[in-house]
């Protein structure tokens, strides 16, 4: 499911056949209950210029801010090479560790895989002592309470990269 797809939410989700969950919602409820305080969702430029995740997030109590306009072309190219690629090279591996520091060093607690893309971010998140949130595995687990099911039918995520 992609983030970007849910600016497009109200007008695809309204008439369903079947409960719609809202990703960005779910994202920011995983990182409330895991503790989160001051996040940023490192998302796409078109995610980024409609707002919807700091509006999600303030909605549901979370203080959330999208990625700086000096930063939002550092985000672009870790999701353009990982598009491209599946990985990061080590040029991109140092930027995108340069910047969760950047966060770290601005009081931010949580970092939003705010596209599915950014999955692979987590053990750099980890390294830069930020708690990490992953929209694909917050939707799942939705999903799995949704239809009654225990989190644990949750399959395993694929060997995280370190970057």
């Amino acid at each position: 499911v992609c983030n970007t797809a849910h600016i497009l939410y109200e007008r695809w989700a309204r008439n369903a056949p079947i409960p719609t969950l809202h990703i960005i919602d779910e994202t920011v409820r995983t990182a409330l209950a895991d503790g989160a305080r001051r996040a940023t969702a490192l998302i796409s430029a078109s995610l980024a210029r409609s707002n919807l995740y700091v509006e999600r997030a303030q909605a549901l109590g979370l203080a959330c801010a999208n990625p700086a306009p000096g930063q939002q072309p550092i985000v672009d190219g870790l999701i353009s090479a990982i598009k491209v690629s599946g990985e990061l090279d080590m040029t991109q591996g140092r930027a995108a560790r340069e910047l969760l520091a950047t966060l770290k060093s601005q009081g931010i607690d949580t970092v939003i895989a705010g596209c599915t893309e950014l999955s692979m971010l987590e053990s750099t998140c980890r390294d830069a002592g930020v708690h990490f949130v992953d929209s694909n595995a917050a939707l799942a687990r939705a999903a799995l309470n949704r239809l009654g099911l225990p989190p644990e039918r949750l399959v395993a995520s694929p060997p995280v990269h370190r970057v």
